[in-house]
This record gives C-alpha cells, sequence and structure tokens, in this order.
C-alpha cells in the first residue's frame, strides 16, 4: 500500500507543479466535496471540477509560486478500500516567502487497485493531525 500511495501523491504532487487540470481530474472520483474552514462545495461534474481547480491555480499562478511542497504525510488504512491520509503543503512566491500554508486530509477510496479522492478538507496547520503510519516521499 505505502508505494502504491507514494506513487499517487508524487504523481498528483506534479499535476500542481505543471499546471495540469486534465491530468488532476483523473485523481478525483465525481462527485467529491473540498472543504476549506471557509466553504464546502460539491464537485459533481467535469465543469465544477475544472471552475474550481482552474481557480485555484489561478491564484498559485498570481502568487508568483516559485516553489512548494507536501510533506509531514501520514495515513491510515480504514478498510480494503478506504485510506485517510493527511499531509502539510506549503508555497513560496518568487522571493522564497511562504503565501500558504494548511494541512490537509484526504479520503481516498480503493477500487480494482485503483486510489482516487472522494473528498478533502484544508485546515490551519495547527488544526494538523497525524495518523498511524508515516509516508515519506522521495524528494524529501
Amino acid at each position: 500500500m505505502k508505494h502504491q500511495l507514494k506513487q499517487f501523491i508524487q504523481r498528483y504532487i506534479a499535476c500542481f507543479a505543471e499546471y495540469d487540470l486534465t491530468t488532476l481530474q483523473r485523481f478525483y472520483q465525481l462527485p467529491c466535496t473540498l472543504s476549506t474552514p471557509d466553504k464546502l462545495v460539491l464537485v459533481a461534474s467535469t465543469n465544477d471540477f475544472e471552475e474550481e481547480f482552474s481557480q485555484i491555480f489561478a491564484q498559485l499562478k498570481e502568487a508568483q509560486t516559485a516553489a512548494f511542497s507536501f510533506n509531514e504525510i501520514s495515513f491510515t488504512q480504514v478498510s480494503d478500500s478506504m485510506i485517510i491520509l493527511g499531509g502539510h503543503w506549503r508555497f513560496k512566491n518568487a522571493a522564497q516567502e511562504p503565501f500558504a500554508e494548511f494541512f490537509a486530509c484526504y479520503h481516498l477510496i480503493k477500487k480494482n487497485d485503483k486510489l482516487t479522492i472522494v473528498n478533502v478538507m484544508s485546515h490551519q496547520v495547527e488544526n494538523a493531525i497525524t495518523f498511524a503510519e508515516k509516508l515519506v516521499l522521495e524528494q524529501e
């Protein structure tokens, strides 16, 4: 499971580095939900997905994102078909100043040996939790 999760997360992160909306959508099960402290969004269609993530990518571009990381990753396998994974996102601008930092908690389902995200919750870093198993990516 760890190997599959590492590959999944590394490919997922690459979508953000490349602003690759089309590939990113393959990581999500539709419908799915995205929640932040300010809002909860039901992403029911490809159009909904493109609208939400186009806004996220626009914010990252506007902030002149030069670097980002996703670390302090841990997970719990709830069942053969469900995994909860969390980690710390940090985004820096061209001056290497952090402009966004948060903990994200992902609910993943596994079907036919394929992982997809069904829910993402973003929280302030001080609300981070650690799950049973640690996951370390190669770039860390």
